[in-house]
Formats: C-alpha cells, structure tokens, sequence
C-alpha cells in the first residue's frame, strides 16, 4: 500500500487532468477558436476588467511571456483591448470588449452547466471543505 501522503497527490493530479480535458472538450464543443488558456484570462477579466497584464498572470499563475501571448491572442481576436494605464505609463491593463460579452453570454450558461455535472454528487458544504483543503494544501507548497 502506497503511503498516505503519496495517494492525494495522484488524486488530485489525475483529477485535475480528466477535469482539463473535459472543459477543452466542452469549449471546442461551443467555440473552436477559443483555448482553455485564453478563456481563463477572459473568465478573470469578467471579475477585473482593467486588470494589468502582470497582475493577471500573477492570479491565474502563468509566467510573463505566457500571458503576453495569450493576451496578444485574445486581442487579435478583437476580445481584448490593451489600454496605457494613465496614473502609470509603463503598466498596460486590459480589457474585455464588447465581441468578448457576446461571446461570455453564449459560453457561460454551457461552462456552468459542465461544472453543476462536474460537482452534481457534493453538497455545497463539501464542495466548500473541497475549496478550502485544496487552499489549504496551495499555501503549503513552498
């Protein structure tokens, strides 16, 4: 029997694959030309619009050239917008625009769908001990 501190991990980690390999089905399902990537960006700039390209790479902890390219994506796209931030000229912030709403508005009913029949045998207090262990183990990590 494996030990106890090495059977999360696996857990966790094959979770977290079969979890991305569902949503990138799920996405593809709806819209061909959006990644996973760049929906996680759009996703962060619906509850931050504004946001500095640092400060979104920093939340959804992906290094700096990462981001940029992303964020380059998404504006070839027409989905995001990179304005000079006035109070400091060296920060860029991005925004969402109007195509990336009416995009949000049709994806969004289907992901919330697919994460209700992700979570649909926990309760919401188990999903809630789930969130808090989970951050938990994330601030253990060194």
């Amino acid at each position: 029997m494996k030990a106890k501190t090495e059977i999360p991990v696996y857990l966790i980690e094959r979770t977290a694959k079969k979890m991305r390999h569902a949503f990138k089905y799920v996405l593809k399902k709806y819209d061909k030309d959006l990644t996973t990537a760049q929906w996680v960006v759009i996703q962060y700039l619906l509850e931050h619009d504004g946001a500095s390209q640092h400060e979104i790479g920093q939340n959804i902890y992906n290094d700096p050239p990462t981001i940029t390219r992303i964020i380059d994506k998404l504006c070839e796209k027409g989905l995001t917008i990179r304005k000079t931030d006035e109070l400091d000229r060296r920060k860029t912030n991005i925004f969402l625009t109007d195509k990336a709403h009416k995009k949000v508005k049709v994806l969004l009913p289907k992901i919330i769908e697919y994460r209700k029949k992700t979570y649909k045998n926990l309760t919401d207090e188990q999903i809630d001990q789930l969130a808090s262990l989970l951050d938990a183990i994330y601030h253990n990590v060194l």
